[in-house]
């Protein structure tokens, strides 16, 4: 009744719980095209929560893509380290099942681009989706800054970009699947 969220975290084991308010102006915060509130709320306290006094949106900067899932309580699994060398055929038909058990999992780019991917270097994505037409696979990837970075779409504004398998493979090198432990 106060404006105000509580919002669990998993620490060293234990559950810790951080109360953050509703303010969410500044932050560059986005809503998900839903408009759910969660995610912006979640950002908050997770700012908050990783680097404890700061209470700044900058000490989101840098970090690992397992690191969310770890501090939510999700055990995680690296799928691949490497994109680059799979057997993209292998590769997809492992997406679309984790994707089918409805697995969460992130994707991390390299500091260049190559191959004229829509991709920020350095960056974390989650992947959202995964679409075969005729000879080509495509991976719908997610900024969570909400924005595309290099638009490749109709909307430059919904953080939605699509690569081929070929700018995947030269442009992504993790994959995480988290699950609930």
């Amino acid at each position: 009744g106060d404006g105000s969220y509580a919002v669990e975290f998993t620490q060293s084991g234990s559950k810790a719980w951080l109360r953050v308010d509703g303010d969410l102006g500044g932050s560059g915060a986005v809503l998900a095209a839903n408009r759910a509130l969660w995610p912006l709320i979640f950002e908050k306290a997770f700012a908050f929560f990783r680097r404890p006094g700061t209470n700044t949106y900058a000490s989101l900067s840098s970090g690992g893509t397992s690191e969310p899932f770890a501090v939510l309580g999700l055990s995680q699994t690296a799928v691949l380290t490497s994109v680059i060398g799979v057997n993209h055929v292998s590769f997809e038909n492992q997406i679309l099942a984790l994707m089918a058990a409805g697995k969460a999992m992130t994707v991390s780019t390299g500091a260049s681009i190559f191959n004229a991917a829509p991709l920020i270097g350095s960056h974390a994505y989650s992947l959202v989706g995964i679409q075969q037409m005729a000879n080509e696979t495509y991976y719908t990837l997610r900024n969570p800054w909400g924005i595309d970075g290099i638009s490749n779409d109709a909307n430059p504004s919904d953080g939605l970009v699509t690569l081929t398998s070929a700018q995947l493979k030269d442009n992504c090198s993790f994959v995480f699947v988290g699950y609930f432990s």
